[in-house]
Formats: structure tokens, sequence, C-alpha cells
């Protein structure tokens, strides 16, 4: 019966996987196919970013974009994007294997970071080059790269507990694989006492506490001080009875459980050291945790060994065993499937290739078919054939005007898109960027207090929030005016596209202390949904703009009369109808924030352009210190 039980789990751990693979693939389809149709843009560079998300997924694919991505973001010489398609590439071949190419991968990145003088990504990428060398035991490079984290957090971040308990968490590691248990205890205690300030703060936090916490306890039990490490254990199963959801502690519980095991089992004390592995296997299982479950497996064996009981201990190895070999059979198949996936792949390119020789050859066929139909023409006589060329070079004449009269219209278009994005970013992109200025000059005195450092560095996030808006609102705009093509219109979720707009402002809104109000029911409509994400996005950061501190703004949708209605209401200065009617005639007027926050008056003109090219349509109810509420009407599935 057991034996069935486990066969399930693990049959429905590889469907599972299975069905992730095929959904991962098919969106990373789409995105591969978006960049092949996009010019080499920031845009481009975005999508490229997309990719890179599906490095631990399917590494082998996103493989193949590695020198596309890296050669675009220099040419377009945007070093933060160089450094994140760097070390990208480094952890795909570290997901490989390849620890020679994700060193390679990596130190190219940490020169581009030397050379932009970011030293937060210095850190990051010297902490990952680390993590290479320790899992392949190389301790002389291990501690050089170390010892560069630790001059850059000693130097820019010193007051960084977070990139120090990293620091330190890595000393304690190395120090362990070394056997040198004095060190290694003395620096799990520092990352020990950092996580404890903040484990008050939240269930996340007081877990990663307590794993801390546990490896300084793992250390104890390695040294033989074995009532150190029950009462660093004890103090654990503490502060993880306190939180309540006890599903969420799963995993934390199962490594715990398996250490005191261990404490147990290295005493002697192997009753004990039984209850606590049957915790452990209890928690793997719950949490579907095949090597955990393993490991438990063959602990329990360990100790029935130690007590000669030789049956229960063959039972637990079999168990044990088979585990192992079910894993090892799901593995194969997962590997066949990627294969046969790639043959079909194959097969198919195969068939297309044939499909478009046979396409040339109909056509070379036609060519000459089309010539000797000519010939025969000629022969017929040399009048029909001097009218068809005159009639011919009329229609070309004819053509070629219509091209002038088209390539004209389309050079004026071209030259007021010009004059307008020019006037924006000569005029509204100035005061932000004068101000980035005096941030910068006044955050290098060092007589600032830390309440002034603290507010020019909120101001400072919010110019770069409003200027990256008005980057984005321009060069959309611009694309509009540009390009002729229509969008694709299907039927989409309103709830996940108002969600995905909520995430890009979330942290705009944190600066003012904003709080968002969801009320969203899973409704589909007809519409385009990059281009409605971004009208959301832009009446969001409208609210925000205009809405007071620590005021909220309610974002819903819902079916009205076969309509799908999303409606986005503030609480802020409001509008006169003047100002409704200039939105609803896309004229052009920026106005300033509550808090001063600067604009180029683009972004509800571009609302309305947008919802226009999706066959929607923007409504706006206001007042003057009222605030407003915008609703966006959308056809109904």
């Amino acid at each position: 019966m057991s034996k069935r039980i486990l066969l399930l789990i693990v049959c429905s751990l590889f469907f599972a996987k299975s069905n992730l693979q095929a959904q991962s693939a098919k969106a990373f389809d789409s995105l591969a196919q978006l960049a092949k149709t996009l010019p080499d843009n920031t845009t481009k560079l975005g999508v490229y970013d997309e990719i890179f998300a599906y490095v631990n997924i399917t590494p082998s694919l996103v493989k193949n974009y590695i020198n596309d991505a890296i050669k675009l973001s220099q040419r377009l010489k945007s070093k933060a994007a160089e450094m994140t398609f760097f070390t990208g590439a480094g952890k795909l071949y570290y997901e490989l294997g390849d620890y020679d190419n994700a060193i390679k991968y990596y130190l190219e990145g940490a020169k581009v970071a030397e050379s932009a003088k970011d030293y937060a990504y210095m850190s990051e990428v010297y902490s990952l080059i680390n993590d290479v060398y320790i899992i392949n035991k190389n301790f002389e490079k291990s501690d050089e790269y170390l010892a560069k984290e630790w001059d850059i957090i000693r130097q820019h971040f010193p007051e960084d507990d977070w990139l120090l308990a990293s620091y330190y968490s890595k000393k304690s590691r190395i120090f362990n694989i070394k056997n040198n248990l004095d060190s290694a205890l003395y620096y799990g205690w520092k990352v020990a006492d950092i996580t404890k300030k903040t484990a008050a703060q939240s269930t996340e936090n007081a877990k990663l506490y307590v794993n801390d916490l546990r490896l300084v306890g793992v250390i104890y039990t390695a040294r033989e001080q074995y009532k150190e490490a029950e009462q660093i254990f004890a103090t654990c199963k503490s502060i993880l009875d306190t939180v309540k959801v006890q599903s969420a502690n799963a995993k934390t519980l199962c490594r715990l459980y398996g250490n005191i095991g261990d404490l147990m089992q290295q005493k002697g004390n192997y009753k004990e050291a039984l209850t606590a592995f049957d915790q452990s296997l209890r928690y793997a299982k719950e949490i579907a945790h095949p090597d955990a479950e393993m490991n438990a497996y063959l602990k329990i064996s360990e100790v029935y060994n130690k007590q000669q009981n030789y049956k229960e201990e063959v039972l637990f190895l079999k168990k044990y065993y088979a585990l192992k070999d079910s894993l090892f059979t799901t593995d194969k198949q997962i590997k066949m499937t990627e294969l046969e996936a790639d043959y079909q792949l194959e097969k198919k390119n195969a068939t297309l290739a044939v499909q478009e020789a046979e396409t040339a050859r109909q056509k070379n066929l036609r060519n000459i078919s089309i010539i000797i139909a000519a010939t025969v023409v000629l022969v017929l006589g040399a009048v029909s054939i001097l009218y068809r060329r005159i009639r011919s070079k009329n229609k070309l004449l004819a053509k070629q005007n219509t091209q002038i009269l088209q390539q004209k219209e389309a050079l004026e278009k071209l030259n007021t898109v010009k004059d307008k994005m020019f006037s924006v970013i000569s005029h509204d992109l100035r005061n932000p960027i004068h101000t980035l200025k005096t941030f910068f000059a006044l955050s290098k005195e060092n007589n600032l207090s830390a309440e002034k450092q603290s507010r020019y560095r909120d101001q400072m996030e919010q110019s770069v929030i409003q200027t990256g808006t008005m980057m984005d609102n321009l060069l959309v705009w611009a694309q509009m005016q540009l390009s002729n093509k229509a969008p694709n219109i299907s039927a989409i979720d309103t709830s996940d596209t108002i969600k995905n707009a909520l995430a890009e402002v979330r942290s705009q809104a944190q600066l003012k202390q904003i709080i968002f109000e969801e009320q969203l029911l899973e409704i589909d409509a007809v519409s385009n949904k990059p281009i409605l994400e971004i009208a959301i996005r832009n009446l969001l950061t409208n609210a925000i703009k205009f809405s007071q501190p620590g005021s909220k703004v309610e974002v819903s949708n819902a079916v009205e009369q076969e309509q799908v209605i999303i409606k986005i209401r503030d609480f802020g200065i409001g509008m006169n109808s003047q100002q409704i009617v200039q939105i609803n005639n896309k004229v052009l007027e920026s106005q300033s924030g509550t808090q001063g926050e600067k604009g180029s008056g683009m972004g509800l003109m571009l609302v309305v352009q947008l919802l226009q090219q999706i066959n929607a349509s923007l409504h706006i109810e206001s007042s003057p210190d009222s605030g407003s509420t915008f609703s966006i009407r959308l056809p109904k599935v």
C-alpha cells in the first residue's frame, strides 16, 4: 500500500513538473517571437530581461539569447542591462554545471560594474563568484573574492545588516567545510545576532532567524557541546510555535527535527533520535520534498543499525532506495520528453525547409511562364508593346507620385513628433535632472543629518520615478504616432492586467504612503493586454500624483450593461469641467502634484489615444477638492 502511495506522489510530481515546463516553454516561445519582431531598442532589452527570468526553468533555451542580449546592451550603452545579462549568463551556466563559463561571465559583469563604480552590484557579483569557488572547494580563490566583497561592504555599506549577514554566513560556511568549528561558530553567531534584530517584524524574518540560529546548533553538535545545541534547538522550536501559520513552517521544521535527530543519535539517545527523524519525515511528506524524505529514511535506518534492529533497518533502506530509483526514473522520463520535443522541433523545421524549397520552385516556374508570355506578346506586334509601355509608365508615375505624397506626409508627421519630443525633453525633463544633480551634490556632504539624508533619498527616488514615467509615456506616444499597425485584440483577464499595473506603481505609492483598496473580479474583456496595462498604469500614476500623502486609491472592475468597467478613484485635488474637456480633446497641459511632482502632461492624453486604439473609452467624473473617478469601458467577451 505504501509503495502505491509513493508511486502516486512521484507520478503527480512528474506530471506537475511536465505541465509547468510545457507552460513555461509556451510563455518562453512567445517572448522569443516578440524579441525577433522588435527593433533594437530599450523595449527589446526589457524582453530579453524577461527571457533571462527563465534561467532556472529552461536554461538550455535561454542560452541561445546570451550573446544577442549582451551585444544589444552594449550597442545601447546600457551598463545596467549589460551587468544584468552578464550575471544572468553566469547564473545560467552555474545551473548547467559549467562553472568555468559561470566564472567567465561573472568576471565580465564585475568589470562593467567596476567601470560604472556600482559598488552594490560589485558586491553581489563577488558573492556569486565566491559561491562557485566554494562549491568546487577552491578555498584560496574563495577567500580572495570574499576579501574583495568585505572591502566593498566595509567602505561603502558598513551599516547594511543584510550584506553583513550574507558575508558572515559565507565565512561560517567555509570554516565549517574546513572543519574549523571555532571560527565557524563565531561567524554563525554574528549572523544570528543580525537576523535576530528583525525577527519580530514578520513571520518570514522569524523563520530566517530560526534558520540561522539552527545552523549555530548544528555547529555546537559537531563540537560535541550537546547541552548548548539542545538549548539552541529548543529556542528555535519555541519561536516556531509562536508562528500561527504552521504550514508555512513545515520546511523549517523538517530541517530542525533532522538536526535534533542528528544530535540525539550522536549522544546515543536513539529513542529520541527516532522520534525526531519521524517528525522530520512527516514534514518532508507534507511539503512534498523527495530529497528530505530520502534523507529521513536513511537517517532512521542508521539509528536502527546502531540499535542492531536489522529488520527495521532493511525496511527503511528499501524505502530510501525505492524513492531514489523512482526519482531517477522520473528525471530520465523528463529528459526523454525534452529530447522528444527537440526532435519534433527539428522535424518541423526540416518540413518547413522542404515547403520553402517547393514554394521557391513554384515561384521560378511562374517567373518562367511570365517570361514566355511576355515573349509571345512582344512577337504579336510593336504597337501593342509600345502601348503597354506607355500605360505602364503612366501607372508607374502615378504610383511614384502617390509614394512621394505619402513620404511627404510621413516626414511632416515625423517632424511633428520630433518637435514634440524635443519640447518635452528640453523643458519637462530639465527640472527632474537638475533636481537629481542637486540631490547628488547634497548627498556628498558629510555634515547632513540622517533625517535630511533620508528625505533627500526619498525625493531622489520620487524624481527618478517621475522621470521614468515621463520617458515611458513619451516613448509610447511617439511609437503610436509613427506606427500604422492596428493592435491585436483578443480576450484578456482584466483582473490580471490591473494587478500587473498595480505592481509597477506600488513603490511610487509607498513613497506617499498611499494605500490601494482593490475590489477585483476575474472578468474577461475584449482588448489588448499591453496597451490596456499602460493605460491603467498611467491612471494609477495620475491618482498617486494628485492624492494627498496617507490617502487611499480605490481600484475595481465590474460588468455593467454588457460592458466591462474598470474604475480608479482617488480622493485628491480633483478637476474642474474645463480640465476634463481638455483631456477628452487631447490637449497637452502639465500640472504639479500634491508634493510638487512634475510631469509632461502626456499621461491622460496618452490614455485617451491608447483606449481609442482598442475600441475602449475613458469617462471622467471629478470636481475640485473632491477627487476624481476614471472609468475605462471595454467590450465584454
